[in-house]
């Protein structure tokens, strides 16, 4: 009985585990990982766009290139639709070619509806309540856009962290964090033009050192054995198997005596 309790305790503890893990998943940027990064971003007709949530068109994931942030530095985020990806309408349908039913692959965007650096961070845990997401370049098609003199800004967003490249919405608050509070604002380029690929590169700041990801620790250089002391003999007929405490056959030996005091107990329940 005392085993089940404890095997039951196990597994309880394992699933809290996933369910908090889904959850923090769930609750802060959806549908990125831990910690991180995307390009959130549409065009200005929002037809095509990525804002690290579940419903966004897995065409659009795929041609991402996120960034996990580990520590204090410098990351980099983008996305390229050369390839050709879908438009999507208001409605979330695929926008289709009236002649062949065909969704239409656009392998340009037209400006820009709005645009943020997203980390996966949650915005209510203390040990963030330093980090600047510090945008330093934003180029489209390989041409540098970012406006001279003109900073980021950090704010909380749907339980997570973002830095505006641009959102004609939103508003300096003072509660934002910048690394130039005076000079950061929500339009760091002034870039209306089409595109078809956008990279984004930014620094991160007050990044807890303890969420870090670990090295992996360099192997030991192995050690010669040492040579083993000479045992007494054993008296004779003394076994020279391992203790029965401590390894297979110690196992087998109380599942052995398990099994027989289980039958015993079975055996004196059908006589009574």
């Amino acid at each position: 009985m005392k085993l089940r309790k404890i095997f039951a305790g196990v597994v309880a503890a394992a699933m809290a585990t996933t369910m908090a893990t889904s959850a923090f998943a769930a609750s802060n940027g959806d549908r990125l990982q831990p910690a991180e990064a995307t390009l959130g971003f549409a065009d200005s007709g929002w037809t095509i766009s990525n804002w690290g949530k579940s419903d966004d068109p897995a065409t659009t994931v795929e041609v991402l290139q996120n960034a996990m942030i580990t520590g204090d530095g410098e990351y980099t985020v983008s996305v390229d639709i050369t390839g050709g990806v879908p438009g999507y309408g208001s409605d979330g349908e695929a926008i289709l070619d009236e002649e062949t039913g065909d969704p239409i692959l656009y392998t340009t965007m037209s400006g820009i509806g709005a645009m943020a650096v997203m980390v996966n961070v949650p915005s209510d845990d203390e040990a963030y309540n330093n980090l600047i997401i510090d945008i330093t370049s934003v180029k489209f098609d390989g041409v540098e856009t970012m406006i001279d003199g003109v900073a980021s800004y950090t704010n909380a967003e749907d339980g997570i962290y973002r830095s505006t490249v641009i959102n004609q919405w939103a508003s300096k608050k003072d509660t934002d964090r910048s690394t130039n509070f005076d000079a950061a604002s929500n339009v760091i380029t002034e870039f209306a033009g089409d595109w078809s690929k956008c990279e984004v590169t930014f620094t991160i700041i007050g990044f807890p050192s303890g969420n870090a990801t670990p090295e992996a620790p360099a192997d030991p250089e192995p050690e010669a054995p040492a040579d083993p002391e000479p045992e007494a003999p054993a008296n004779p007929g003394e076994s020279s198997k391992p203790n029965a405490g401590t390894g297979v056959e110690g196992i087998a030996l109380v599942a052995g005596i398990a099994v027989l005091a289980t039958g015993a107990v079975v055996v004196s329940k059908k006589r009574k």
